[in-house]
């Protein structure tokens, strides 16, 4: 049964469901205040983090920089049209008072129904909270990012992996990191094996 007539909780995958249409726009967005609306009503927490399906994280490594720098609202920052400044919705965080910002101003980010989830964010945060970069590394049309694991790995915790839009190298930079991760944390490297399967991922 759902927790209330808006989410399902799905303890046993740490799964959150919400109600409605899938739509990109306004779909994803309404998603992301739905899973902030949830955990800012159920959770005591200090930073929410946005990702997607094709970015890897170095959890301690971000804990440790989220203990070391005081973040209000961050990511990969970018500019959409030379007036919005965003943080990449592969992955941003907002500090817990800034979710109440995003909540609060939720239909000013829905006011423009031409733009992603991420920039109608951005266009709206820029306002009102300070924007942090955060330097992430990305494979897409960029082989040699494999580099970083061979120097300075530890630096950056978020690995965006999408290799393209049909995702053919996606799988196999995602385990290149996590096997990385995992070694420089003293657990065996692990292997997998996928079935291709279609992939929305904006």
């Amino acid at each position: 049964m759902p927790n209330n007539q808006k989410y399902y909780m799905d303890e046993s995958t740490a799964t959150l469901y919400q109600y409605g249409e899938e739509t990109v726009i306004p779909g994803i967005l309404e998603k992301t205040r739905g899973a902030i609306e949830y955990f800012c009503e159920t959770t005591n927490f200090e930073y929410f983090y946005r990702t997607n399906l094709s970015s890897v994280f170095d959890f301690d490594t971000m804990l440790q920089y989220l203990e070391t720098n005081l973040v209000e609202y961050g990511g990969k920052l970018e500019n959409a049209f030379d007036q919005y400044e965003f943080a990449s919705g592969s992955g941003y965080v907002l500090s817990r008072s800034a979710c109440d910002i995003f909540l609060n101003r939720f239909d000013e980010m829905l006011s423009d129904p031409t733009l992603f989830d991420d920039v109608a964010v951005g266009k709206i945060m820029q306002k009102y909270v300070k924007m942090t970069y955060i330097p992430r590394v990305s494979f897409s049309n960029n082989p040699d990012a494999l580099d970083v694991l061979e120097n300075n790995f530890r630096e950056i915790y978020h690995y965006r992996c999408l290799s393209d839009g049909q995702h053919t190298n996606t799988v196999f930079y995602m385990m290149k990191i996590i096997n990385n991760i995992y070694q420089l944390q003293g657990f065996i490297p692990v292997k997998a094996y996928f079935k291709s399967l279609p992939i929305s991922d904006p």
